[in-house]
């Protein structure tokens, strides 16, 4: 019977912590304390550990050995409040790194060092997929390595997906060159004809197809090649190309 109390006040607990961003502290600790002690009232023990240390972040920074002197801390729950704040500084660390960093392209000169580092250690050709929001900040960045007869198709997929996941306003597309020529090739403007169709395609707009090789990198829109694919690649105008040769065929 009061394994069933105690089931209840935790599920009453929990949905009270999900539905406030202002719990006293010592709900907050007897939450958390659910997980290691399973079947007894956690709320006496948070309250005396908080009398002990004063708040959550002294808690959370205080020696296993500290931990234990109060009696009902034994060593399981003394290593699970230090992880538990091991884990919070690595998330506060994480988020602070994040709004430091600068996630907007600018230009391909701002981000070339960056690339040239993301590339350098590659001996094969890897495909970097860089999608941007209607602000030019990064939503997501990922790496794509295929191999073998289907290459294409299996980075046009994992492209196409990506697309449909993360719906960006902006898509950049980089590859590598390990043979060290840093022109474009006839296959390259082919494969980018393709992913420029295919944002198209989700309402998203390639602005740039970059080339890299060691220090060397060629950008498709500083080289104004992206008006050529651009051109080639309007699905409007194909369709109304498509519709005239039709005309013609009858």
């Amino acid at each position: 019977m009061s394994e069933n109390i105690h089931a209840g006040h935790r599920e009453r607990m929990i949905k009270k912590f999900l539905s406030s961003n202002d719990l006293p502290e010592h709900e907050i600790l007897e939450i958390i304390l659910f997980s290691v002690i399973p079947r007894k009232d956690t709320n006496g023990l948070s309250h005396k550990i908080l009398n002990v240390f004063g708040s959550l972040a002294n808690v959370f920074n205080a020696k296993k050995e500290d931990l234990m002197t109060i009696d009902g801390v034994g060593e399981k729950v003394a290593s699970h409040l230090i992880l538990i704040g091991k884990l919070s500084d690595v998330v506060a660390k994480k988020k602070d790194s994040d709004l430091k960093e600068d996630k907007s392209w600018i230009s391909f000169d701002k981000h070339k060092q960056e690339l040239f580092d993301f590339f350098k250690n590659f001996n094969d050709e890897h495909l970097l997929i860089i999608l941007l929001d209607k602000k030019r900040n990064r939503i997501a960045k990922f790496d794509i390595q295929a191999d073998g007869n289907d290459k294409v198709e299996t980075e046009i997929s994992t492209i196409a997906k990506s697309l449909a996941i993360y719906h960006p306003r902006y898509v950049i597309t980089c590859h590598n060159h390990p043979s060290g020529i840093i022109e474009p090739s006839q296959i390259d403007d082919i494969n980018t004809k393709k992913v420029y169709m295919l944002c198209e395609l989700h309402g998203a707009t390639l602005i740039d197809n970059i080339i890299i090789s060691g220090n060397a990198g060629y950008s498709y829109f500083v080289k104004k090649r992206m008006e050529y694919v651009r051109n080639q690649s309007d699905l409007s105008k194909l369709l109304i190309m498509a519709d005239k040769q039709e005309i013609l065929n009858e």
